[in-house]
């Protein structure tokens, strides 16, 4: 018998670069690709914040207060998509180039999102209870609403 298609191995312990462990939870934690992984992380006081994991430097972390409900990193670019506002109406998407510091998109989603995920180098797949919409960060103007694919 061959040896198994896919290989695990721990990398790292995230604790070893100062993230609790209390925070590995869904809801928590997103890994994209092989080089981010972000976390959430409240503090006693009610404030959050997000660690960013750059896994291609050698775990670097940076920690933003960032008010938002779920971030993303881009697979490959210093580009971090944040979610806010996530209630049964309606969900805010703005993304941001951090090695620029430019903002790059920013839209409504107007209903309660399910799921969203990077499809491609510039597009962001959205599910909402409703539809499903590409978010396009190279749409000009930056505040133009998300295109819907299709209907559920």
């Amino acid at each position: 018998m061959q040896g198994s298609p896919i290989r695990v191995e721990e990398k790292i312990k995230l604790t070893s670069v100062g993230i609790p462990a209390d925070v590995y939870k869904q809801g928590n934690l997103s890994l994209e690709s092989d080089r981010y992984a972000c976390i959430k992380e409240a503090a006693p006081d009610g404030t959050i914040s997000f660690n960013i994991v750059d896994i291609s430097q050698g775990y670097k972390v940076q920690k933003k207060p960032i008010k938002a409900d779920s971030v993303m990193m881009h697979p490959s670019k210093s580009i971090i998509s944040m979610r806010t506002g996530g209630d049964q109406t309606s969900c805010g998407i703005q993304v941001v180039d951090l090695a620029r510091k430019e903002a790059l998109r920013e839209v409504t989603i107007p209903e309660q999102v399910v799921l969203w995920r990077w499809v491609s180098d510039t597009v962001i797949g959205v599910v909402g209870a409703r539809c499903v919409y590409h978010v396009d960060i190279t749409t000009k103007p930056s505040t133009a609403p998300a295109a819907v694919v299709f209907e559920k």
